[in-house]
């Protein structure tokens, strides 16, 4: 049994609603190959009669029933997980290719670091030079604090 048909006659027979069909009308809209589905249908209690006011056989008449909807819903879910599923994927691939590429850019950063020489102006090497001078007069003129314990 064609699965797709099932599905598609679930959906067909859901649109019916409570006012229901006759195997009549399922056969012509579906064609004689719909005959196994609702025999399936019937005996997995997807479909159910239904009473309809007017008609001329009692039990004529059948509408998707609470199993039916059950596995309409079913399939509409697989269906919008199998998306969720292909967009989650596509989402991945796209952080995997992120993270590769800072991967390769803090390499080439770290390498072009490492090879390039390091420049530094005179006037920075005077300023070096001067705060080095501050600082030991600094130390010289101030008490060293274990003063105390070296006397």
């Amino acid at each position: 049994m064609d699965e797709s048909i099932y599905v598609e006659f679930l959906k067909w027979a859901d649109s019916k609603g409570l006012s229901g069909f006759t195997e009549d009308e399922a056969i012509s809209r579906f064609g004689e190959k719909i005959k196994p589905v609702l025999t399936s249908a019937s005996k997995s209690q997807a479909l159910v009669y239904v009473n309809v006011s007017g008609q001329s056989k009692p039990g004529q008449y059948r509408a998707l029933g609470l199993e039916g909807k059950f596995k309409l819903l079913d399939h509409q879910e697989l269906l919008e997980a199998k998306a969720a599923t292909h967009e989650a994927k596509r989402q991945a691939r796209v952080a995997f290719a992120l993270s590769i590429l800072s991967l390769v850019v803090a390499g080439v950063t770290g390498y072009l670091q490492l090879t390039s020489p390091t420049t530094i102006a005179p006037e920075q090497v005077s300023a070096i030079l001067e705060a080095i001078e501050q600082t030991s007069e600094a130390n010289e003129s101030s008490v060293h604090p274990l003063a105390f314990w070296l006397q």
